[in-house]
């Protein structure tokens, strides 16, 4: 049977359909990685795909500042400004801050045939990890640590939790540099979940980021009872501690009134192993034992 023309023409006119697709719908540059922080009139390097070589053109703005009062998405008619590459291929690209100005968040994207790569922000804080008092969680009165970079780019930092029902809370951290912020809970937070969100100062409402959850558990009661290691050698006890004491002796071996101590606590559920220094509780070096942690 000789094949009719339809069955002979389409073959090419599949490919002709896939390279019609693949014209049409070619990617639109895509950015994966920036280089930051960085201060005006230094290079940024951006790693990405389909950046155009050099057909690509780099655009930025510095967001404005401004007090963070809600995050919001990226303005869609920023004033962008074109800058010149330094060096361009289809996987990255290097340019340079413009130099007149101000240390800042800014928003830069790619340019290529008229298609605009998403804007990514540069100098906006970057959480990489979130630790509470309890490890992945926190207790009310407790803290929170958050690491990353870009923490103290602008006026001073600022953190966001929010319920899933109820107003967030803003705090403010009460140590923070660059790659570190240590945060004291309130001791009335509420008990629950909460999505946090960080902000550096800089960049207004679009310069708030997500930095991951956390669980706020109730407060521990605290745990009564102080166990000193020399209870356990009786009316000796403040003799035993001047043996440690004298200079050039060797070490004892306190093992004993160690276990001891620890034992008791841990019958108590918990209390102060008490390292003693003197013959009456003063200056001390003690720590607080919970068996449940």
């Amino acid at each position: 049977m000789i094949p009719s023309a339809s069955r002979i023409r389409s073959p090419f006119l599949v490919i002709a359909c896939a390279l019609f697709t693949a014209t049409a719908f070619a990617d639109a540059p895509r950015i994966f990685w920036a280089s930051d922080p960085v201060r005006p009139n230094e290079t940024v390097l951006l790693q990405g795909s389909d950046l155009g070589g050099a057909s690509a053109t780099v655009e930025m703005v510095r967001l404005s500042d401004g007090d963070p009062e809600n995050p919001r998405a990226l303005p869609a008619d920023l004033p962008w400004k074109r800058v010149s590459t330094l060096q361009a291929t289809a996987e990255s690209l290097k340019f340079v801050v413009p130099a007149d100005w101000k240390t800042g968040i800014f928003a830069c994207r790619v340019k290529v045939d008229g298609d605009s790569s998403a804007a990514i922000l540069l100098n906006a804080p970057d959480a990489w990890w979130v630790q509470g008092d309890e490890g992945d969680t926190a207790t009310q009165g407790g803290w929170l640590r958050i690491f990353g970079k870009g923490f103290a780019t602008g006026s001073g930092a600022t953190i966001r939790l929010e319920p899933a029902h109820g107003a967030p809370v803003v705090l403010h951290p009460t140590a923070a540099d660059d790659y570190a912020m240590l945060l004291v809970l309130p001791a009335s937070l509420p008990p629950g979940k909460y999505a946090v969100r960080i902000h550096n100062g800089a960049g207004g409402n679009a310069g708030w980021r997500e930095a991951g959850t956390m669980q706020v558990q109730p407060a521990r009661a605290p745990i009564a009872g102080v166990f000193s290691v020399l209870e356990s050698y009786g009316p000796d006890a403040v003799k035993e501690m001047r043996k440690s004491l004298v200079k050039y002796s060797q070490p004892l071996d306190r093992t004993e009134g160690i276990q001891a101590a620890l034992a008791k606590a841990r019958a108590n559920g918990g209390g102060v192993v008490y390292f003693p220094l003197h013959g009456q509780r003063g200056a001390d070096c003690s720590r607080a034992y919970d068996p449940a942690r």
